[in-house]
């Protein structure tokens, strides 16, 4: 590849985004498989069930489309907060962006790279748990199961445009070391209420409103409670992750435009939230 192309700082933003997920040792990769191997053991036996009497040539029935979307929306937060991360390293922590900027390589460039890499560590992120269950899919007969890939590789895109917006607005607000404190009380917060979110029926089982918030789960979903029908756009990912061909393009291509236009869009912004770090570092 040429030196400075969009390809050549690709190939190093990718490669340390995958040394800065396995601690750049054996270890970080061996436990990711052995989790990956367990998760996909127990996936197995609850997939088989759950898939037990459902046509698997066919769209998902409406009443998995609530649940779904759930779990989605639970791994798309756990990449933002990964990219959020990622952004604030790959943009304001690492010391060779002052240079990539004064060199002849242009700036949209650079950020490009980046923010593709931004991307690359928030799929990372959620790797062990999408591709493991692809496969287990595929395993089931459930060839629909591959449009996952297609979401998965779509909420990555998705996660790192909204990443790089709410990192470099919060350094033009709050300044870069306060961002980074801010990002990571966030991440930690969003991390804990997901968890109690999920728990949320167990804690409250005791004082007998578990049976509530279970009911308000169930009422999740298209045409129930005041949700929309099937058709609207707010069931798209969870439809696109079953391989609907409409639902799952109009998910890449939104996801796709996104990203390039918030590039275009942040070049400034970025170029400028550089230089306010540089100074206040020197």
């Amino acid at each position: 590849m040429r030196p400075g192309s969009l390809g050549w700082l690709l190939r190093w933003q990718t490669r340390w985004a995958w040394q800065n997920l396995s601690g750049g040792t054996r270890r970080g990769l061996t436990v990711g498989l052995i989790f990956a191997g367990g998760l996909g053991v127990a996936a197995f036996f609850g997939l088989r069930s759950l898939l037990a009497g459902v046509p698997l040539d066919r769209p998902l029935p409406d009443a998995a489309l609530g649940p779904l979307t759930l779990g989605l929306v639970f791994v798309f937060m756990l990449m933002l907060s990964a990219c959020v991360t990622a952004a604030l390293e790959a943009l304001y922590t690492r010391g060779d962006l002052d240079l990539l900027l004064h060199s002849p390589i242009s700036p949209r460039t650079v950020l490009a790279a980046r923010a593709l890499g931004v991307a690359f560590s928030g799929a990372l992120g959620s790797a062990l748990l999408t591709l493991p269950l692809t496969f287990l899919l595929l395993v089931l007969g459930a060839w629909r199961g591959l449009g996952l890939l297609g979401w998965w590789l779509g909420a990555a895109l998705l996660a790192a445009t909204l990443g790089l917006w709410l990192t470099l607005g919060l350094v033009r607000v709050l300044g870069v070391r306060r961002a980074r404190v801010t990002a990571s009380v966030v991440g930690a917060l969003l991390g804990a209420s997901l968890f109690l979110a999920f728990q949320l029926p167990n804690l409250l089982g005791q004082s007998g409103r578990g049976d509530l918030v279970l009911r308000v789960l169930e009422g999740f979903g298209p045409g129930r409670g005041g949700w929309p029908e099937r058709e609207s756009a707010l069931w798209w990912p969870a439809r696109a992750v079953w391989s609907e061909g409409g639902p799952l393009l109009a998910l890449g291509l939104a996801s796709a435009l996104a990203f390039a236009l918030s590039v275009l869009l942040l070049t400034r912004l970025f170029v400028s939230g550089v230089a306010a770090a540089a100074e206040g570092t020197g």
